[in-house]
């Protein structure tokens, strides 16, 4: 199976800027390719060093796939490229479909017994963290989070299903250790409210502070015991790592950070906002 396909000019075999994955055979490849100098299906036979019969088959496919198409000329069936423009559309259509489809799914790369697992997508996002922390009962995460994310979270769960994953983190009676920006409950009490205060006061929660400059991004930072969890929320990426070796690289980094930082109550702060 031939992975790339390059998109040929009309009258030239030397490649355009625009390449693009079509996933043909090697046989579609070489028909397409010769479809651009050669117009019936003897040449492009003779051209390709493919059968006739393959040939008109392959053109058959390429029409239905929108990417060829035919017209009678003086009694002779004449082949030809769909221009450039009307292939690149049925490109962003299928980009679309596959990102579609990717918010559906995890993707494993590369396969599934490797530590490394790419969920793509709010759903899938959504789904990953519901699992882990409903996996992980009683224990101690290590949590870094910056205030960027505030948006994202009402994106993927909304403020009914923030409040419920907060109440799942605090039936599981799962402790988290938590490294926070200095203005993140102030932060997110104005986006997500009372409601969103509530349901977190209360939770098993170590909360330090360091000045929000050294966590300006929308990024989240999660460890557990087997597992470490990176969400890059402005491309809709969770990276999930199970990888013995990294965890101990990240958790000692962790600890330093927290030794450089400010202890903080939690609970006396949300407090302190739902009573202003």
């Amino acid at each position: 199976m031939s992975t790339f396909l390059t998109y040929y000019t009309s009258n030239m075999k030397t490649p355009t800027k625009e390449a693009s994955l079509f996933g043909f055979t090697t046989k579609e490849e070489g028909v397409f390719e010769s479809l651009g100098s050669h117009s019936t299906p003897l040449e492009i036979a003779r051209d390709s060093k493919i059968s006739r019969p393959t040939v008109y088959n392959v053109l058959l496919c390429l029409k239905k796939r929108g990417l060829a198409y035919s017209k009678v000329i003086e009694g002779k069936r004449i082949w030809h490229r769909t221009n450039k423009d009307e292939i690149l559309k049925l490109l962003d259509s299928a980009k679309n479909t596959l990102i579609l489809e990717q918010e559906k799914h995890l993707y494993l790369l590369p396969k599934q017994d490797q530590p490394l697992t790419v969920h793509i997508g709010e759903s899938a996002i959504a789904h990953l963290l519901r699992h882990v922390f409903e996996s992980h009962t009683g224990e101690r995460i290590l949590s870094i989070q910056s205030t960027n994310v505030a948006q994202s979270y009402k994106n993927i769960f909304g403020i009914k299903g923030v409040n419920e994953l907060n109440t799942v983190i605090k039936e599981n009676k799962i402790i988290v250790d938590a490294i926070l920006p200095n203005t993140y409950f102030a932060s997110m009490f104005r986006v997500w409210g009372v409601s969103w205060a509530k349901q977190f006061e209360g939770r098993s929660t170590s909360v330090h502070t360091i000045d929000e400059k050294h966590i300006d991004n929308a990024t989240d930072f999660l460890l557990f015991r087997d597992t470490l969890i990176l969400i890059v929320h402005n491309e809709k990426l969770a990276y999930e790592i199970k990888s013995p070796e990294l965890i101990q690289f990240f958790t000692p980094l962790f600890t330093f950070i927290k030794e450089n930082s400010m202890k903080i109550d939690a609970n006396a702060e949300l407090r302190k906002l739902m009573n202003t």
